[in-house]
């Protein structure tokens, strides 16, 4: 299987590395708060929590090889590595993460999309369909074959759908891309955030500081149980989604982002977002 581009490193290293340092920076002062701030405060969290349960595929921790999940319709890949799967991993938790013969992930076919009612804050949306976890480097991302990705371009994935859902699984697919490195983060900013230029400027200047092209988070294969659209306005131009991902005993760290529909796709909205907090409960949420 192709090597990752950002592969795990050794124990001890989000302790030290100054990227983890940099964001935790970023989100106490408030210098280039953007609103994937409290995904990454989220992820950083959990990964110290769970430093002694991380996976990876080189069969520490909890990682085990699970059942391969079935290939995807073939696609033309985005990069080097094909289309298709290896075999699958596990999380802490025993959650299989499938494993993408292109490190950029997988496609899947999408079908057309369900009837569901119109969007109620008091009443959890339907999950999307088909929803699949996939390992793209060091992190995490959902694919599902209703809601997107339909595409793959570079490090970015595009094509989700104009829905509640579709905002859900973009909000966390931009935001696991830009943990993987410097140039996911450019990438992103320049194609998928919608920001102010003061604030762009701020966040790639504190990046440049930090002297780090490849700031690794290979403790970062997790992803939430559950997720909660807090908002989706009439028109479906601006969502606010919550993210609640397992802590253990019982208790989730829970983020959020907000997005705007601009020029035909889902985008982070840069703006500060507020801290997360741990929940006891998933009373309310949607699990995917």
């Amino acid at each position: 299987m192709k090597t990752s581009p950002t592969p795990p490193p050794e124990d001890g290293f989000l302790d030290e590395h100054p990227k983890m340092k940099w964001l935790a920076t970023s989100r106490t002062t408030g210098v280039a708060a953007v609103a994937f701030v409290g995904i990454v405060a989220l992820l950083a969290a959990v990964i110290v929590v769970r430093a002694n349960i991380g996976t990876d595929d080189r069969g520490q921790g909890t990682a085990q090889p699970a059942t391969t999940p079935s290939a995807a319709a073939p696609i033309t890949p985005s990069a080097p590595g094909g289309s298709g799967f290896g075999p699958s991993i596990a999380d802490g938790l025993g959650r299989e993460i499938a494993m993408p013969l292109d490190e950029q992930g997988q496609i899947l076919p999408q079908t057309p999309l369900p009837d569901r009612p119109a969007f109620d804050p008091a009443v959890p949306v339907p999950a999307p369909e088909g929803v699949m976890w996939q390992r793209i480097g060091a992190t995490v991302a959902p694919f599902s074959t209703s809601d997107g990705p339909t595409r793959i371009d570079g490090r970015l994935a595009f094509g989700f759908a104009h829905t509640p859902q579709g905002a859900a699984l973009a909000g966390w697919q931009i935001t696991a891309r830009m943990l993987r490195s410097g140039d996911d983060v450019r990438e992103a900013y320049a194609r998928q955030i919608v920001a102010d230029p003061g604030r762009e400027a701020a966040t790639m200047n504190r990046l440049e500081a930090s002297g780090e092209s490849d700031f690794r988070t290979g403790k970062a294969l997790i992803f939430p149980e559950a997720f909660r659209v807090a908002s989706y306005n009439e028109n479906g131009t601006f969502a606010v989604v919550r993210y609640a991902t397992p802590l253990g005993g019982g208790t989730w760290s829970a983020g959020q982002a907000a997005l705007t529909w601009d020029d035909g796709q889902w985008k982070l909205r840069d703006t500060p977002a507020p801290a997360t907090t741990t929940i006891s409960s998933l009373a309310g949420w949607t699990r995917w």
